[in-house]
């Protein structure tokens, strides 16, 4: 990379978001991996990697990082959405989600400000064998806003780039 290297690039990324990090390099020294998990990576593989590994470990840190910390409360404009009871909140009224829309503003409102692709809310939500279309996310987020009312507004669309929660 030619501005800053990948351990700079990595505690960057860690500062904004707990999105889980891996680092795909050629520099396999015991040092280099112990500076890499110290900038905040959760995984080191070195190349040559097997792609059947590197999927297992990405499967792997995609499923622990979407049952992360399930037992604090996330907040966002006036929805409230508490994970360990599956509950969602907007004017102290109770919301009914259905399973994938719950799962998609939980994924937001963990990583708010970011843009993520269908594709990427495909791979996450509905995992990496989803085989229908990815106008699937355009669908859910239009009943997932109008569930949310005007707290709505938070799921911006970016036309030809994805989604994002915005405050």
């Amino acid at each position: 990379m030619p501005h800053m290297d990948g351990y700079s690039v990595c505690r960057i990324a860690r500062e904004k978001n707990n999105l889980p990090i891996i680092f795909l390099t050629a520099k396999g020294e015991e040092e280099d991996k112990l500076r890499g998990y110290d900038c905040g990576a959760d995984d080191y593989i070195t190349k040559p990697f097997s792609l059947r590994v590197l999927l297992a470990k990405v499967n792997a840190l995609l499923r622990r990082s979407m049952t992360g910390d399930q037992g604090s409360c996330l907040r966002g404009g006036g929805i409230w959405l508490i994970p360990s009871e599956r509950k969602v909140m907007v004017d102290e009224k109770e919301i009914d989600l259905t399973y994938k829309e719950f799962e998609l503003l939980l994924f937001f409102m963990q990583n708010k400000g970011q843009v993520f692709s269908r594709e990427q809310l495909l791979n996450r939500i509905w995992g990496y064998d989803f085989e229908g279309s990815s106008r699937t996310i355009d669908t859910h987020m239009k009943t997932l806003r109008k569930k949310l009312g005007s707290e709505g507004k938070h799921l911006v669309t970016l036309i030809r780039s994805g989604y994002k929660f915005e405050e």
